[in-house]
């Protein structure tokens, strides 16, 4: 019910939010879509944990470009989740890109790991075992440490560190971040859509290249 009245207020009212981010999609130079369908999304990010409710969602407010000289496609957006609890938005930065490959993996700021316990299979198993200053605050879950540790850097991760509020999950060319069930103000978008860039190119960052 609460999906269909969301979509009634659409037709007959201006979403000021919407519209907002519409404003600023035209600043950053992104095309805009002002919502989309749950359904209609690829498939590969649909089993991120974030996606995992069975009631109605869908993305609201989507800005999208191509970085063709990093061969990035990136989309940022509200996605909006009706569920038991009422109506919750989260802001999304979501990367995809054929240059990156990833197993599926989420890291999140550590707190219980109850829930998270029930994604993936126990391993005493862990990418990079002996950074303890990591694994005190965050809780990975992946399903192979190596291939991890393969696809996610220490320079990304140190980088990741400073902002603890921040969650990462990825699977094949996909990468998202997100603040856990924070719709962020307009106006922090920019900021956070730089931060998540420069956390991608981290991910190819060697620092030999620093002295060719």
């Amino acid at each position: 019910m609460q999906d269909w009245i969301d979509d009634l207020k659409d037709q007959f009212f201006k979403d000021d939010r919407v519209e907002e981010l519409r404003q600023l999609a035209q600043k950053m130079k992104f095309t805009f879509l002002a919502k989309q369908r749950f359904s209609e999304q690829a498939f590969e990010i649909k089993d991120f944990r974030i996606f995992k409710g069975k009631k109605a969602k869908r993305f609201k407010g989507i800005l999208s470009t191509q970085l063709v000289e990093l061969g990035l496609k990136v989309r940022i957006y509200d996605y909006v989740y009706f569920g038991d609890e009422g109506k919750k938005t989260t802001t999304i930065f979501e990367f995809q890109s054929k240059n990156l490959q990833f197993p599926r993996v989420r890291i999140q700021r550590k707190k219980t790991t109850d829930f998270l316990k029930k994604l993936f299979k126990n391993s005493p198993d862990l990418p990079y075992p002996g950074w303890d200053y990591l694994h005190k605050k965050y809780t990975i879950q992946c399903e192979n440490p190596f291939r991890f540790e393969e696809a996610i850097n220490i320079f990304f991760l140190e980088e990741l560190l400073q902002q603890p509020e921040i969650s990462v999950e990825g699977e094949d060319d996909h990468l998202i971040f997100y603040l856990p069930k924070k719709k962020l103000p307009v106006k922090e978008i920019p900021k956070y859509y730089e931060w998540s860039l420069k956390q991608i190119k981290l991910l190819k960052y060697n620092p030999e290249d620093d002295y060719v």
